[in-house]
């Protein structure tokens, strides 16, 4: 269960946006999971939504209990934390923020990390990298 690794303040948070649309059994209609989103401040896509639906409904009820959405929170919630690692990670090597990282940079970035690399070997790694061929 991934709901062990969301810190217990997100949790009270989690919990609060789930009341919001909770019934007095605790459940709240998997067809609202868009809406509990919504009021956390999230913009799913639609697709996304239908996913998450699909991952705490397995039984087809149409309805959500907490434990489930808790646990189906906890995997965004890690999705959403190693995307921002990427980006931080990206923003190292993307010295001028264009979005892009050139061979000099990579050169830069990874004589600054202490790897000694050639410009061939950064030229390699560049195109190894380049799926659309615009260098």
């Amino acid at each position: 269960m991934m709901a062990g690794r969301i810190p217990g303040e997100k949790i009270k948070q989690l919990q609060e946006a789930f009341n919001q649309f909770s019934d007095k059994r605790g459940l709240v209609k998997t067809k609202s999971i868009e809406m509990v989103l919504r009021h956390m401040g999230e913009s799913p896509a639609k697709e996304d939504v239908q996913d998450m639906i699909n991952q705490v409904d397995v039984d087809a009820s149409g309805v959500c209990r907490f434990p489930e959405f808790l646990d189906m929170m906890a995997g965004r919630i890690s999705e959403i934390s190693a995307e921002k690692e990427m980006r931080e990670a990206f923003a190292v090597f993307d010295l001028d923020g264009n979005g892009f990282i050139s061979r000099n940079e990579l050169k830069y970035a990874m004589l600054n990390l202490g790897e000694r690399v050639t410009t061939d070997e950064c030229q390699y790694i560049v195109e190894e990298a380049d799926v659309d061929g615009d260098g």
